[in-house]
């Protein structure tokens, strides 16, 4: 068979896997979303002024991971892809060669049952 997907992605259809990524995506964001509707109302009112800066720049590396992240899913995505390509490109071969083989079998069969008369 193929090779097994990454840790406990084993027998899963590549939807199956984007769809738990997916998932746990909407997860992260969900959290980190009430993470910082928490964190403004705490951080309201006169605190609120120095550190703008400082959650500018969090968001900023907030961004670049997510950006990181998404390119990551994404040459997962292809790798993936260009395997099951692979795989099928294969299996089309020895499709062929098994037709090839089997043509050949019958043909000397044939051959052989034509000596047998003469």
């Amino acid at each position: 068979g193929g090779e097994g997907g990454g840790g406990g992605d084993k027998g899963l259809t590549e939807e199956e896997i984007l769809a738990r990524s997916r998932e746990r995506l909407k997860q992260q964001y969900e959290e980190k979303k009430r993470a910082r509707e928490a964190a403004k109302r705490e951080g309201g009112g006169a605190a609120g002024g120095g550190n703008r800066a400082q959650e500018e720049k969090r968001m900023e590396e907030e961004r670049k991971r997510e950006e990181a992240r998404r390119k990551e899913a994404e040459w997962k995505r292809e790798e993936l892809r260009k395997r099951e390509e692979r795989r099928k490109e294969e299996e089309r071969k020895r499709e062929e060669n098994r037709k090839k083989e089997e043509e050949r079998r019958r043909d000397e069969e044939r051959k052989r049952r034509e000596e047998e008369r003469k």
